[in-house]
């Protein structure tokens, strides 16, 4: 629910929607009591929750946690977190929690009415305005907000930049660990998934990536290997956010695993997510792996020039196929133009004779590539 998206403890998160949800429903049923309490319930666990954050005072939580409502306003105002008009109605709010005890209606004759349900319910969404205004001024914005900016954004991606220079480490650790791959994972999987907001969700991930500190591009990528290692279903989409020079974050038997699975995938890939993923392995790979890369491409690409195939998968693999050469060493170099040969050998004497032009024009162009590069 984007009302709470300024609150990072998912649990806390949760339980705040889950009594936003009850809140709604009782305002239907005309619950009025009820609808009171709550709404006084929600804006003292939001208040609370601020000067627990921002550390009032120097308090510990466990002292801010033993307050009540009326001394959380106080607290709020007084630091100018909450506008004086919001602390007058939050102190009227104050008041009508109190009605959850029968002998405080009996004895002041207050009642639950449904203009102060109303009152109730406005309130609450007036104090997330303001605590969440507050808190991205002073913590930046939370992983949930920049999703939830490009979602609803069209200008979101050429913002990026900006946005994510005010979210915290924390949180850019959550964004890449978490919210994005969840949030790309779900919309991927809807009926009604906008390709413009995936592509911005993956173009996110990589800038935020390039962004944190080592150490949390370390867990991120080993996030990654782990899936590897112990996911069982359908894995092609989760390269949508791993780039072969990310391999440089992991341990040696982790980046073996890798390679291995990105290799064997290669050749299934019909959607070009793996293609682009290939991004900066060359400098990664053995001669032997060299020469796996180097077939799975050519295969890409000549599979893709037939009338089923895909024409923009067979010119990404060509793309790949130069840019992974001109980037790797001398050794890896060697290794791609002798497979090469082995397949211009193996096609030669053939039926295929465009596919056997095509494979010698690119070794052409590597060769050219090395020349300049020497020159």
């Amino acid at each position: 629910m984007a009302l709470f998206d300024f609150i990072s403890g998912d649990e806390f998160r949760s339980g705040l929607e889950s009594d936003y949800q009850e809140l709604n429903s009782c305002m239907q049923m005309g619950a009025w009591k009820a609808a009171q309490v709550l709404a006084g319930s929600i804006i003292e666990a939001i208040l609370i929750d601020y000067l627990i954050a921002i550390e009032y005072q120097k308090l510990s939580s466990s002292e801010i946690l033993k307050w009540d409502l009326s001394k959380a306003i106080t607290a709020c105002r007084g630091d100018g977190i909450l506008s004086e008009k919001t602390e007058h109605l939050s102190h009227v709010i104050r008041s009508y929690r109190n009605l959850i005890h029968p002998g405080r209606v009996v004895r002041l004759g207050e009642v639950a009415n449904a203009q102060g349900a109303k009152i109730a319910q406005a309130l609450v969404e007036i104090v997330i305005e303001e605590i969440s205004t507050k808190r991205r001024e002073k913590f930046g914005y939370t992983a949930e907000q920049v999703v939830g900016k490009i979602e609803h954004d069209p200008s979101a991606r050429a913002i990026l930049g900006y946005l994510l220079t005010r979210v915290n480490n924390v949180e850019l650790e959550r964004l890449l660990l978490k919210i994005i791959p969840q949030r790309y994972f779900d919309l991927m999987n809807s009926e009604k998934v906008s390709e413009k907001i995936l592509i911005t969700l993956e173009i996110c991930f990589r800038t935020a990536f390039d962004a944190t500190p080592l150490e949390t591009k370390v867990k991120v990528t080993e996030k990654f290997a782990r899936t590897i290692r112990e996911e069982s279903a359908d894995l092609v989409w989760t390269y949508t956010f791993f780039r072969g020079k990310d391999l440089q974050y992991l341990s040696q038997e982790e980046a073996l695993l890798v390679k291995g699975h990105f290799l064997f995938a290669l050749d299934s890939d019909t959607t070009g997510t793996i293609l682009k993923a290939a991004e900066g392995i060359g400098n990664f790979l053995t001669a032997d792996e060299t020469d796996d890369l180097t077939i799975s491409l050519f295969y890409q690409m000549l599979i893709n020039t037939t009338p089923t195939g895909k024409k923009e998968l067979s010119e990404l693999a060509k793309r790949t196929l130069e840019t992974e050469y001109r980037t790797m060493g001398d050794d890896n170099q060697k290794a791609m133009i002798t497979a090469i040969d082995k397949m211009i050998k193996a096609f030669e004497g053939g039926n295929l004779p465009t596919a056997l032009e095509t494979i010698k024009e690119v070794r052409a162009i590597l060769l050219s590539y090395s020349a300049s590069d020497k020159s």
